[in-house]
């Protein structure tokens, strides 16, 4: 599976891992850039964006259906999506040393993936952010899962490509089985994902480390010492901080 990665601190170092999944037509590149400007600034992690496996234009996409499409044929799209990324994260998480459970990103389509994972495989992920993402009822989570992962979402009001009705009801189907499913409405929005949407997942971001510090979780702030994490990037990513390549095994979502 081809990726995109960047870390703040040496390769062997244990960090929090944070998948960032693209949206539809989009790519890897562009999603890590947009997802590490959302990032509190100090957090010490490792971020990968893995590539969906079909072709869109210049970019790609993870499924072949759309959030509006109906409940049927969006869950049978969705998840042997979920399923995939789910081995990626596993496969990833073999070969590098990660603190806790993995944090996920995802926007637009590829946080409806995001959805469906948290929904299907609840203790691999520690929680789960998305911009303007639903998930169909077929693939509600049926079940009350021990220490399930935080959700949170943001949707703009606007929004003419995935309806916001569809991402309430599905938060509160989170909401029902003990998730802590939050969801943010933008009413001046749509299906945009720039300055404010990306202010709005950095302050959601920020909150959950900060929780986790208090309740002694993997996920932490690194120390200053002067520098910012674009500086600690640069020297672990190459020569001005441009992303390492990667491959990871076992993802039957990208190939």
């Amino acid at each position: 599976c081809p990726t995109r990665r960047r870390s703040w601190g040496r390769a062997d170092s244990e960090l929090p891992l944070i998948v960032a999944l693209h949206p539809w037509g989009g790519s890897p590149r562009g999603t890590l850039r947009q997802v590490q400007r959302a990032l509190p600034e100090g957090l010490a992690a490792r971020l990968v964006a893995p590539r969906g496996p079909l072709r869109e234009g210049r970019g790609r996409a993870w499924i072949g259906a759309f959030a509006a499409d109906p409940d049927d044929a969006l869950s049978a799209a969705l998840a042997p999506a979920a399923a995939g990324v789910a081995a990626f994260i596993g496969a990833l998480r073999e070969r590098v040393p990660t603190a806790g459970r993995p944090i996920v990103v995802g926007i637009s389509q590829g946080g409806l993936v995001a959805l469906a994972l948290a929904a299907r495989d609840p203790h691999a992920v520690g929680a789960v952010f998305v911009l303007g993402a639903t998930l169909p009822r077929g693939l509600w989570p049926r079940a009350t899962p021990m220490d399930p992962p935080r959700v949170w979402g943001w949707h703009g009001a606007r929004d003419r490509y995935v309806p916001l009705r569809r991402t309430e009801v599905a938060f509160a189907a989170f909401r029902r089985r003990g998730y802590g499913a939050e969801l943010e409405v933008d009413e001046r929005r749509g299906h945009r994902f720039d300055g404010p949407a990306r202010g709005a997942l950095r302050a959601a971001l920020a909150r959950f480390v900060d929780a986790s510090v208090r309740e002694g979780g993997a996920a932490g702030r690194a120390p200053r010492r002067g520098r910012g994490p674009r500086d600690a990037l640069g020297r672990a990513g190459g020569r001005g901080g441009r992303p390492r390549e990667g491959r990871a095994s076992g993802s039957g979502a990208s190939r």
